[in-house]
């Protein structure tokens, strides 16, 4: 039995009291937007070699005033990002290198809230990402995502920490981007 036949790999939590009831202080330190730095994958324990987002991944999460958090992340290989690949190119020519775009990159949506039982203090505790309402794994529609969280002392990093199967376990570190101020034309 492979570990995701075990334990589901986004797990719906439906004792757990999802909240949006936390401190203004801890609201403030989630919005906004991080860019990936690093993933570390670890099994039992060990890191483990996982080529899904690549070598080098990049990313983007974005966590809304209103309760809404936005994930991005792909690989950045080349052999994995066809250059040419467009959102023109879509007869069965070009399947196989939508297939690997879509292996080594995943998306989500949906609201954010936190599980109040687990906070630690405003900045360490569990944020909820769900039910989520897009996702490019059609299985995650509906379900959340449970992340422990740390921000640095300095609130510029976030670290996210996530289990994906039984003794799997995925570590995000992201960095803060800097507001910007939008102008139009």
């Amino acid at each position: 039995m492979s570990r995701r036949d075990q334990v589901p790999f986004c797990n719906i939590f439906p004792k757990q009291k999802i909240s949006t009831m936390v401190s203004t202080r801890t609201i403030s330190l989630f919005t906004g937007a991080f860019t990936l730095l690093n993933i570390t994958r670890t099994e039992n324990g060990a890191i483990i070699n996982d080529n899904t987002g690549g070598s080098h991944p990049t990313g983007i999460i974005t966590y809304s005033t209103n309760g809404y958090v936005s994930v991005l992340i792909h690989a950045t290989e080349p052999e994995w990002r066809p250059e040419s690949l467009n959102m023109l190119d879509q007869d069965e020519r070009f399947d196989s290198q939508w297939a690997l775009v879509g292996k080594h990159s995943g998306a989500y949506s949906g609201p954010f809230g936190f599980d109040e039982a687990a906070m630690v203090d405003e900045n360490n505790g569990v944020v909820l990402h769900g039910p989520l309402t897009a996702a490019s794994l059609p299985a995650n529609i509906g379900r959340v995502q449970r992340r422990e969280f740390a921000f640095s002392e300095d609130e510029q990093y976030l670290n996210l920490v996530g289990t994906l199967g039984v003794g799997v376990v995925d570590s995000l570190w992201w960095r803060r981007i800097g507001r910007r101020n939008v102008t139009f034309a």
